[in-house]
């Protein structure tokens, strides 16, 4: 069987599943990153006026673009996961390190008044070194990862995985299309766009609600600077990359640190993934799920932050970290306080009675 490779110098080897065998592919993200930049300005080389017609290639320009954002998000928290020395901890928690990143960043220069349309190319120019990064600091990462599947309780126990891989699918496709829930309109979309059209992140009083929009939506920023330009152009693209940021990085890092969670907890892999499936699809707050809101990147951050928590007792490390995502989810929705505090309380004294 032939080999494949997007690197040199790249191991590769046999791995068997079953009952199927396949090579195991070493991966690099900024081949797809760069794939996903080309698209996108191919696809879609200028933001549109709002009053003009959507044609399907702008979808999927702006689709690529986001794409292109969320693998250097990856890549990034890759970076500082290798900077960190945190091993063996899933893709759930690397999303986390890239997008507390992301928020930082972008937080950053925000309130220093760098965020206006001639920003995109400086901010281009961060996502591109994120993969750069990433192809020199941190360890290889490979595609393939055996399944052990030999009977049929293994088999069954697959079966959570795959309706939330589909699942996913189409929340990312409900997500490119334009909705025109009231929340996003008057305050999470708003509030970035008014700070992208003023050039630094301030209160507004144009518009006082708009004041609601605090760290997640710091990451709505990124999708103005790559998307949007002046005169209301752009204002489709930013709304459909908030929404994809919410499915992908808010449910989708969900589910993924969640599943480290049950990891870390021994739970068995049977009645962990039916879990799973229970969990991330919660009828409170599922609704919200293609919406260019808040409520699962804080449920995203509030689970790092106790994925880190599990950790904290023999590492000062996973205590800080377990402080900053606690931290950011609490930023972007104070109300979040009512989850982790009772958490933290209690966590804390079954810790102390041992």
């Amino acid at each position: 069987m032939a080999t494949f490779s997007f690197r040199n110098q790249a191991s590769i080897s046999s791995v068997s599943y079953f009952p199927f065998k396949f090579e195991k592919i070493r991966f690099s993200p900024w081949v797809f990153g760069c794939l996903f930049f080309v698209l996108g300005k191919i696809l879609r080389p200028n933001a549109i006026d709002p009053d003009t017609d959507i044609s399907i290639f702008q979808v999927a320009g702006t689709s690529s673009i986001f794409l292109f954002w969320l693998g250097a998000l990856f890549c990034w928290g890759r970076v500082f996961q290798s900077l960190s020395a945190s091993k063996n901890i899933g893709i759930g928690p690397v999303l986390g390190f890239g997008s507390a990143f992301m928020v930082t960043f972008a937080g950053l220069l925000g309130h220093l008044g760098y965020i206006g349309v001639g920003s995109h190319v400086f901010f281009c120019s961060v996502l591109f070194l994120g993969y750069l990064l990433e192809s020199y600091v941190s360890e290889p990462l490979f595609l393939s990862r055996g399944i052990k599947a030999s009977s049929f309780i293994n088999w069954f126990a697959l079966l959570p995985l795959c309706l939330l891989v589909v699942w996913g699918v189409c929340l990312f496709a409900k997500a490119l299309i334009p909705h025109f829930h009231s929340d996003p309109l008057i305050s999470y979309l708003v509030g970035p766009r008014l700070w992208f059209q003023d050039g630094k992140i301030s209160f507004s009083p144009r518009l006082p609600i708009a004041a609601q929009a605090a760290y997640w939506e710091y990451l709505h920023i990124w999708g103005n600077i790559l998307l949007a330009d002046l005169d209301g152009r752009g204002l489709f693209e930013a709304a459909v990359f908030a929404q994809c940021s919410h499915v992908a990085l808010g449910w989708g890092g969900s589910v993924l640190v969640l599943k480290g969670i049950y990891k870390r907890l021994k739970i068995s892999e049977f009645f962990s993934n039916f879990s799973l499936l229970v969990a991330v699809n919660s009828g409170l707050i599922t609704w919200t799920i293609w919406l260019g809101k808040n409520d699962w990147g804080v449920t995203f951050w509030t689970l790092c932050g106790i994925f880190f928590w599990f950790g904290c007792a023999s590492s000062i490390l996973d205590l800080v970290l377990c402080g900053l995502f606690f931290g950011l989810a609490i930023g972007a929705k104070i109300s979040s306080l009512f989850t982790i505090f009772p958490f933290l309380g209690f966590m804390t004294l079954a810790r102390a009675s041992g």
